[in-house]
């Protein structure tokens, strides 16, 4: 159980630096799917990766994906980024 955690913090940490780079670096905004279909690439760059089942890594990008979501909607809606406040 702590190396699929440990394998799924640094998948989810990489791929949002590459979401970050890409945007800088090209101007182009990456997606789930994008990554998604990456993955079968990386389980064979990184074989710690084939040690997590597929659907484990896949629902670790999708939690990114929903985090860009979320912090897009509040910068849209004008409400201050960041970590929530527990003294709603």
């Amino acid at each position: 159980m702590e190396n699929t955690l440990e394998t799924c913090r640094h998948l989810y940490n990489n791929a949002l630096a590459e979401r970050i780079d890409a945007y800088k670096h090209e101007g182009k905004t990456l997606s789930y799917c994008e990554q998604a279909n990456a993955l079968p690439t990386l389980k064979q760059k990184a074989p710690a990766l084939s040690c997590v089942y597929s659907q484990v890594l896949q629902d670790c990008l999708k939690r990114l994906e929903r985090a860009y979501q979320n912090f897009f909607r509040r910068v849209k809606q004008g409400e201050k980024q960041g970590r929530a406040s527990a003294s709603k």
